[in-house]
Order: C-alpha cells, then structure tokens, then sequence
C-alpha cells in the first residue's frame, strides 16, 4: 500500500512539473513573441514618424558663387550667409596658387545654375561647419515628397554629383540623403563624367 502511495504521490509530482514545464516554456514563447512584436511596433512607429515629420525649407536668393559647393545667400530675414552644400566636395578653386583639376568647371557651372536665383536650404543634422558656414542642401524647387526622382531634377547637391563636378564627401551625422548621393556618384563614375573623365 506504501509503495503505491509512493508511486502515485511521484506520480503526481513529475505530473506537475511536467506541467510547470509546459507553463514556464509557454510563458517564455509568449513573452518572447511579445518583445518580437514590440520591437516591430516601435520601429514602425519610429519610420512612420520619419515619414510624416514636415521637411522645413528657408527661401533664400543667391547673391555670389564662391567656388563649386559654396555660395553666399540672402535669407528672407535679409541676413547674409555662406552656405556650404552638404554631402559634395567640388574641386578647390585657389585664387594665388593653381587651382584643383576642374576646379574652374565646377565653379563656372554653379555660377551659372545658382547665382541670382532664389532657392531653398534643408538642413541636416548640423547647422554649420568649423568655419561658421551653414551646412545645407540646395534645392531648385521644393521636392513635393523626398524620393530618388525627386533628389535627381531638384537637389543641386544632386546636380553636382551627377553631372561630374564634385565627389560625395559624407561627414557625421549628416547622412540623411547619404544613399542617393553615392548611388548618383557611382553612376557618374562609371561614365567617367567630369571629374571622373580622368579617373578616381
């Protein structure tokens, strides 16, 4: 009689940690499934918050073109300002000693795209660089969604890269069209566009 109690008293005991089992590992899953779907939620939330957040664009006119990637602009507030472009770098233009190759090029090409005109400035992460300028991108016309056509017929930041007169220099954190701009960098390489017509 003893031994049976034995036996069923075990009995019931792996029973119910063959239960406790069963809860703990439902339990884990569930609360794995729970961090998966959380997880998935906030990055969601996060892009769609990305998505919906308003691009904030400041009117500006074009007064002087220094070199192939910066300008002197009027702002609205009738402020004076130098602007250099975000995510280029032109040719160095020199005014003693001799000037970068297709240097000229690309200062002639943003003088006659750029000066006089009213266009309008995107801001990145930073606000100005080490020299004081403010670092932005230069639009043509304000783009109606932030897209690869988009950046191709109206980001001048753009039109440089494409056409052969700067190189893409990224410099952290300002990466926010980072992926576009060394797409159209590899396009103009391959062409041997500008700048590039004498290899990298």
């Amino acid at each position: 009689m003893k031994i049976i109690i034995s036996i069923s008293l075990l009995y019931n005991k792996l029973l119910l940690h063959s239960i406790f089992l069963v809860i703990m590992e439902f339990s884990m899953k569930y609360i794995l499934s729970m961090c998966i779907i959380t997880f998935f939620l906030s990055c969601h939330l996060e892009r769609e918050k990305e998505i919906i957040e308003p691009v904030q664009f400041d009117e500006a006119t074009v007064i002087e073109c220094i070199d192939g990637d910066t300008i002197v602009v009027q702002l609205c507030n009738r402020k004076i300002e130098k602007v250099r472009f975000i995510g280029v770098d032109a040719p160095e233009l020199k005014t003693q000693t001799i000037s970068e190759l297709y240097a000229i090029e690309a200062f002639n090409y943003t003088k006659a795209m750029l000066e006089n005109l009213t266009v309008y400035l995107e801001k990145d992460v930073s606000d100005r660089d080490k020299y004081g300028r403010l670092l932005r991108y230069v639009w043509l016309k304000k783009p109606a969604e932030v897209n690869e056509q988009e950046m191709r017929t109206k980001s001048f930041n753009s039109y440089l890269i494409l056409n052969g007169y700067a190189k893409t220099l990224m410099i952290y954190p300002d990466y926010k069209y980072k992926s576009f701009l060394i797409k159209f960098e590899n396009e103009a390489t391959k062409t041997g566009t500008g700048v590039w017509s004498h290899g990298k």
